[in-house]
């Protein structure tokens, strides 16, 4: 993918602190995209995805609530991301997973991750799986916190940022070909 290209991306988290962060870059690169929403999801009514070439899947929860479960978000997003992509001949998909990800998870959200990781592998689609740790940069919610509990206590610690700036994630290395 390249800004001379006709890409035109879909993104489901767009409203995320990632998925934020690569509409901006890609609207930079001057390549479409198109959010998709939770709303898009809860009605299962979707915008024209006909001339989509890649599907970035942000979409999902860390923790479960009431409302709010690994199987119906994580798992089955993911189900309806792959549907959308095969019945909108959409060429590949881009998951991101999680960092600890693997067939001997035993924490519910892992276990939640692989099962969708394997969902993409099954189905046909071209894909990248990207399995980052924390994913740190201006204005991310982790380092956010950090500061703003760390400066209040006057207790910053400076290791933290030493961790932060190894997880650090360009949001540009999502499409190296």
């Amino acid at each position: 993918m390249n800004s001379n290209s006709t890409d035109l991306v879909a993104i489901s988290g767009a409203k995320g602190f990632v998925g934020k962060n690569l509409r901006k870059f890609l609207s930079q690169h001057n390549i479409q995209s198109i959010p998709i929403s939770t709303t898009h999801f809860n009605n299962n009514q979707f915008p024209k995805l006909k001339k989509v070439t890649h599907f970035v899947h942000l979409a999902g929860i860390g923790s479960e609530s009431i409302d709010q479960k690994f199987q119906n978000v994580n798992i089955e997003t993911t189900k309806t991301v792959i549907e959308l992509c095969k019945k909108n001949r959409i060429k590949k998909i881009i998951y991101f997973s999680g960092l600890g990800v693997s067939k001997n998870s035993r924490s519910s959200y892992f276990i939640s991750k692989f099962n969708a990781e394997q969902l993409i592998k099954n189905s046909g689609l071209q894909y990248t799986i990207f399995r980052p740790s924390y994913i740190v940069g201006k204005d991310d919610y982790l380092t956010k916190k950090h500061i703003k509990t760390n400066f209040q206590k006057s207790s910053f610690n400076p290791w933290l940022w030493k961790i932060y700036a190894t997880a650090y994630i360009d949001i540009r290395c999502m499409f190296v070909h």
